[in-house]
């Protein structure tokens, strides 16, 4: 297996018109300058664009690009690393979005050699975009429109080492904050999957497996991994996700008088209760 220090810093280049590839390859300049997923993924947007062009562009026209990036620390045992962010112009504000996602893709697709993928142009027909450490294969997906995020992941019949970013109906009929899923997670902010349901791309599949990562300090990075896992098991917050999960936001919300209730218009609703973290363990012995 091969073994890289740091991260690879290259990204697929992919057009969808032409169904063409390459290799983007970051800059060190870049990488000191925008370190981190988001950051980067939006330097590399905008120096795809000439300045002046960026409030030009059409969200679900050829022309926008989707961008998914990888953590720096994915697939190194770094807690809370393992995600990918995907950037691109939002058609649901006309601003630029950075979606935050969990899921299989980002290390299947990291531990395939790459640092994250550029999707450009639009394609005539429905696609299944594969990736693997040789580069990229397109198929057709035509079979697959129309399917849920949950049956289309089914239908690829994915296996260990592969993971997929999907969208679902919602994205194939441009519903402005239609999400992208890996897994059982979501990139779910700004209408990404619009985007990639414009651009005639049902899913996107990584198989990795093919290549680790170590750290390029590495007394240095086992120090400060090892006392981050100390502070992250040691927090409130840790503790109580792990008992019980995000709905332990809602007690804190009830108590902090922000609960979401009728879309924040009012800050409290008598039922909250019934649906906390606390209670939903206790009823259901989770």
């Amino acid at each position: 297996m091969k073994t890289i220090k740091g991260t690879s810093n290259r990204y697929l280049d992919i057009n969808l018109s032409d169904r063409s590839w390459s290799v983007y390859t970051v800059s060190q300049a870049d990488l000191s300058a925008f370190l981190g997923a988001k950051g980067l993924a939006i330097k590399i947007y905008h120096d795809r664009f000439p300045k002046e062009q960026l409030s030009k562009i059409d969200p679900l026209g050829a022309e926008n690009i989707l961008i998914f990036s990888l953590g720096v620390m994915l697939s190194i045992g770094v807690p809370n690393s393992a995600r990918f962010e995907v950037v691109t112009k939002s058609p649901l504000t006309g601003l630029m979005v950075g979606s935050s996602c969990g899921g299989p893709f980002g290390e299947a697709c990291k531990t395939a050699g790459w640092d994250g993928v550029i999707i450009a142009g639009k394609s005539d027909n429905p696609l299944v975009v594969r990736i693997d450490t040789d580069g990229v294969t397109f198929e057709p997906a035509g079979a697959l429109w129309g399917q849920g995020t949950q049956e289309t992941q089914e239908s690829l019949k994915l296996t260990r080492e592969e993971g997929a970013a999907v969208i679902g109906p919602s994205g194939e009929n441009g519903v402005l904050y239609a999400n992208i899923c890996s897994g059982h997670r979501f990139a779910g902010r700004g209408g990404v999957g619009t985007v990639m349901g414009a651009k005639n791309l049902k899913a996107l599949v990584a198989s990795g497996k093919k290549v680790r990562y170590e750290a390029v300090l590495p007394e240095k990075f086992t120090v400060n991994r090892d006392k981050a896992r100390k502070f992250v098991n040691r927090n409130q917050m840790t503790k109580a996700y792990r008992a019980y999960g995000t709905n332990s936001n809602v007690r804190v919300g009830i108590e902090g008088g922000f609960s979401p209730v009728h879309n924040f218009r009012d800050r409290y609703h008598p039922e909250n209760e019934k649906i906390s973290g606390e209670t939903m363990a206790k009823k259901y012995q989770t």
